[in-house]
């Protein structure tokens, strides 16, 4: 079945967002592995602290990452499928 324009639009905005959840994640990554080096070796709690917060903060980027590329994948088969089916005639 093709699909509506509507939902055609819908699948494109959560793909919209969903890579901009995952742009967003890279630069907090690279923002607390920036953090993180400065507080290595330092006498603080706070580096445990950050190394936590950077495990949890890589499990969260990985399911954006997946949650982007699903949807990718969605809307190529979809778009593929809508691509084999014939045209309707006009009469």
């Amino acid at each position: 079945m093709p699909l509506s324009s509507e939902h055609r639009s819908m699948m494109y905005e959560r793909l919209r967002l969903a890579e901009a959840h995952v742009e967003l994640g890279e630069r907090h990554v690279a923002y607390l592995r920036r953090r993180l080096a400065e507080l290595e070796g330092s006498e603080s709690d706070l580096a445990d602290v950050a190394r936590r917060l950077l495990v949890t903060m890589l499990g969260t980027q990985a399911l954006h990452v997946a949650d982007r590329d699903r949807l990718r994948a969605d809307i190529d088969r979809l778009d593929a499928q809508s691509e084999a089916l014939p045209a309707k005639s006009v009469a």
